[in-house]
């Protein structure tokens, strides 16, 4: 299991890098304007973009309008449609329109998720293109 940080580079399986709060905070304004404005956006997911939470049922990029770009991320990719050489942000992107069976963990840092004073890193898992599993966990566990 390889973890690459938004920007692309590998780090090591268990160690997430830090994240800083400025580029983590809050929630992507043009995905959160393209979902807010699209009438098959579910009504709670529109509230989470509006708060700044994720909401399970989630597909990714609802995830990003919503708590921001991500940090460290993981991607278990489904063998029978994406080949070793596909980069992980493709097969992110594809889970809101063509879900299959990858495996997708992406870790925030926010203080509207769990309404905190002080950011909060949290981990979302995403299967079939929808979040499951919202923790303050890290990869693993």
């Amino acid at each position: 299991m390889v973890l690459f940080t938004a920007l692309g580079c590998a780090t090591t399986a268990g160690e997430p890098r830090a994240m800083d709060g400025a580029q983590h905070s809050a929630g992507d304004p043009e995905l959160a304007q393209r979902y807010l404005a699209d009438p098959s956006t579910p009504a709670a997911f529109k509230e989470g973009i509006r708060s700044g939470v994720v909401v399970m049922g989630m597909c990714p990029l609802q995830a990003f309008a919503a708590a921001g770009l991500p940090g460290p991320y993981m991607v278990r990719r489904d063998r029978s449609k994406w080949s070793g050489d596909v980069p992980p942000p493709e097969i992110i992107e594809a889970q809101c329109k063509a879900p299959d069976e990858s495996v997708v963990e992406l870790m925030f840092r926010n203080k509207t998720q769990f309404a905190s004073t002080e950011p909060k890193v949290f981990r979302v898992r995403f299967v079939a293109g929808k979040a499951v599993l919202i923790d303050q966990k890290g990869f693993k566990e």
